[in-house]
């Protein structure tokens, strides 16, 4: 068992991510994974997880583009402003930063699937 700096629980070690810096004596970080996402959540889009959750509820847990369901979540907002969009499953994420939310990327990419049928 350990207890979390943040939220002073006793928790099991698995629900610690792992330290990779010298200064833990146990070899895990000092604050819970869930603490750890709450902070994330904060300090990235100024959310906390209850939003998120009211967000996912909104979209039935269901990823804003395919809708798939969410098992890992992907809070998705505009890189330029830092507006959240929505909810999206890995997947959706991912095509979206590596089109670099570039909207003529994406639409010639809808083309190409369209000829290429």
């Amino acid at each position: 068992m350990k207890r979390c700096c943040t939220c002073k629980r006793h928790l099991s070690a698995a629900d610690f991510n792992k330290n990779a810096g010298k200064g833990s004596r146990d070899g895990l970080q000092n604050q819970c994974r869930s603490c750890q996402r709450e902070a994330k959540l904060k300090h990235r889009y100024s959310l906390s997880s209850a939003a998120v959750s009211i967000m996912m509820e909104k979209q039935q847990n269901r990823c804003a583009i395919c809708g798939n369901e969410l098992i890992r979540p992907c809070v998705d907002h505009n890189h330029s402003t830092g507006d959240v969009r929505g909810i999206l499953c890995q997947s959706c994420n991912v095509i979206l930063g590596l089109a670099r939310e570039d909207e003529a990327t994406l639409q010639a990419a809808i083309e190409y699937l369209r000829v290429k049928r």
